[in-house]
């Protein structure tokens, strides 16, 4: 399948800056990021794939074992079930915006679930992929303060760091990490670098009308007045958290944000992380990481 069937999938936790990224992507010409997939949750999809899959294996083991002239049983073999499968599913996801050249889903929480990203992953291994990240207790206290009251801080924090380890174990040239929480923060020079890197990474270059919007919107978009949000994740959740949830410490440091996982009340929304990154992309046998962590290299450095 040619890279241009393949889709651009926008993920990362919810209130990381996957609906800006969204609508970033789609103000290219040859672009268009679709919304939200319905509620419809990605195993209903896979265990169809998989039951159209097995049926149509069982359907050609029967016509062989019958032997008659004309096939007793209808379906398809794998490749045609996949190739049906990947058809139906990008054109009933894609009705609702225009058709453009490149296609792509904002799949919130996708990344964060490592069965259901493989399963995508092994239909597409073209897919490109743009991974919001953002400090992990501003994303909790902004979700809560946003949709959900009553979101398990410990599970989102766990799906915080499975965002990370997804990231960072893809092949290099298919993911490109974008830390929301710098881009409302730095020069417009600095934000459209690091958007280019984003551009470069799907294959495609800057525009007018992708320049346009670096320009003029705000990153962080507020779904509630600030008098509404009241929630912020307290110094003893936050150490709570900290020595709770495997890889939470770890990831920070690697993200750059370790110096807000030990400040008292830490950053509330909008406000910058410790990271100098605006953006990475991971490249085979470099070192020039965060911190020097690992194999990434910081997107708005030459």
């Amino acid at each position: 399948m040619p890279a241009s069937e393949s889709p651009i999938i926008v993920s990362g936790l919810a209130r990381s800056g996957t609906t800006w990224m969204q609508f970033f992507l789609s103000q290219h010409p040859r672009i268009h990021v679709h919304g939200q997939t319905p509620n419809v949750p990605w195993s209903a999809w896979w265990q169809w794939y998989q039951r159209l899959v097995a049926q149509g294996q069982w359907a050609a083991e029967s016509n062989r074992h019958h032997g008659y002239a004309i096939a007793h049983y209808a379906g398809s073999d794998r490749e045609r079930s996949e190739a049906v499968f990947k058809r139906m599913l990008r054109d009933y996801l894609t009705r609702y915006g225009p058709d453009k050249p490149r296609w792509g889903l904002k799949w919130v929480n996708l990344a964060g679930d490592r069965e259901a990203a493989g399963q995508l992953t092994s239909l597409w291994p073209d897919a490109r992929w743009v991974v919001c990240i953002r400090d992990p207790f501003v994303t909790i206290a902004s979700t809560r303060n946003t949709f959900a009251p009553g979101l398990d801080l410990k599970m989102r924090a766990a799906a915080w760091v499975e965002v990370c380890r997804f990231a960072w174990e893809q092949e290099g040239g298919r993911v490109v990490v974008v830390q929301i929480d710098r881009l409302n923060r730095e020069s417009h020079a600095e934000r459209a670098e690091a958007m280019r890197r984003v551009l470069e990474c799907v294959g495609e270059e800057p525009c007018e009308e992708t320049d346009r919007f670096v320009r003029e919107w705000p990153v962080v978009h507020k779904v509630k007045a600030d008098a509404k949000r009241t929630f912020v994740v307290s110094d003893e959740e936050r150490a709570k958290l900290l020595e709770e949830v495997p890889g939470l410490r770890a990831w920070i440091t690697r993200m750059g944000y370790a110096r807000f996982a030990a400040v008292p009340n830490g950053p509330r929304d909008g406000e910058r992380p410790a990271s100098d990154s605006l953006a990475m992309t991971r490249e085979r046998g470099r070192c020039s990481l965060v911190r020097r962590a690992a194999r990434w290299r910081l997107l708005n450095k030459s």
